[in-house]
C-alpha cells in the first residue's frame, strides 16, 4: 500500500526533494524543469531588478530563449564540448527546455502587469466584441499550436500569452467565475504538484477518488482533496517563513549586543 514510502531513505528523500530523481512519483517527470525554472527565474529577477522597460526585458527573454533552444544544444554537438552532454548540472541548469523560458516570460508579465494593460486596451469594447475576440484568440492559439507549429513546444512562449489573453477577456465577462478562477489560481501550483500522489500513490485516497469509475466524479472528488492539501501546504510554508523571520531577528539582536 505505502511500499515506496514505508522505508525512509534520507538519500532518496534529498534526491526527490531536489528533483535529481523521481522515485516517489513517476509522474513528476517535470520536476527538474520546474526546479530549474524557479532557480533561474530567481536569478533573472534579481539581475533585472533595476530594469524598468518592458520592451527591453521582453527582448532579453526572447534572446535567452534563442540561446537556450538553438545555441546551447548545438554547442554540445561540438567535439570540444561533447562531455557536457552527460553532465547533470549542464543539462538541468544550462539547457532547460522552453517551458523554463515561458516561466521567465511570466515573470516579465507579472512585473509589468501586462494583462492589466491588455484589459484596459479592450475596456472600451462591448461585451459581445470582447467575447468574440477572446474566443478567436483561444481558437487561434489551439490551431497554430496543433496545425501550424505541429505541437512544437518551442512556440509555447508566444502561444501561451495569446491563449491567456483570450481566457482573460472571456472571464472578465463573468465576475463570479473570475473570482472562482482567482481562488483556484492561488492554489494551483500546489494542486498541480500533489494531485498525482492522491491519484496513484496514496492508495486510500486513490480508492476514494476512483470508486465510481466515472472520470467526472473522479475529478470532482480529486478537486477538494487537492484544494485541502494546497491550503495545508500554504499554511506550512507560511509557518516556515514566519519562523525564518523570527530567527533572523534573533540573530540580528545577538549581533547588535
Amino acid at each position: 500500500m505505502w511500499n515506496r514510502f514505508a522505508r525512509f531513505s534520507f538519500d532518496k528523500f534529498i534526491q526527490n526533494l531536489t528533483g535529481y530523481a523521481a522515485t516517489y512519483n513517476g509522474e513528476w517527470w517535470f520536476i527538474r524543469a520546474f526546479i530549474a525554472a524557479i532557480l533561474l527565474g530567481t536569478i533573472y529577477y534579481y539581475l533585472t531588478e533595476k530594469i524598468h522597460i518592458v520592451y527591453v526585458e521582453t527582448g532579453l527573454v526572447l534572446f535567452i530563449s534563442v540561446i537556450t533552444v538553438k545555441f546551447l544544444p548545438a554547442l554540445i554537438k561540438l567535439d570540444i564540448f561533447s562531455s557536457l552532454a552527460s553532465s547533470y548540472l549542464w543539462t538541468q541548469l544550462f539547457m532547460p527546455d522552453t517551458f523554463v523560458c515561458a516561466y521567465l516570460f511570466g515573470i516579465v508579465f507579472g512585473k509589468y502587469d501586462i494583462f492589466a494593460s491588455i484589459r484596459s486596451l479592450f475596456s472600451s469594447y462591448s461585451s459581445i466584441n470582447r467575447a468574440l475576440i477572446g474566443l478567436m484568440l483561444i481558437v487561434s492559439a489551439f490551431y497554430f499550436q496543433e496545425k501550424v507549429f505541429s505541437n512544437l513546444s518551442d512556440m509555447m512562449l508566444i502561444i501561451t500569452p495569446v491563449f491567456m489573453t483570450g481566457c482573460i477577456l472571456l472571464l472578465d465577462l463573468c465576475k463570479p467565475l473570475c473570482k472562482v478562477m482567482q481562488f483556484f489560481g492561488g492554489l494551483s501550483t500546489n494542486m498541480w504538484l500533489t494531485h498525482t500522489f492522491f491519484c496513484y500513490y496514496f492508495y486510500p485516497f486513490a480508492i476514494v477518488i476512483f470508486w465510481s469509475r466515472n472520470p467526472i466524479v473522479a475529478y470532482l472528488t480529486l478537486l477538494p482533496i487537492t484544494v485541502f492539501a494546497s491550503v495545508f501546504l500554504d499554511k506550512f510554508y507560511f509557518s516556515i517563513e514566519k519562523l525564518g523571520v523570527k530567527l533572523r531577528k534573533k540573530i540580528k539582536g545577538i549581533k547588535n549586543r
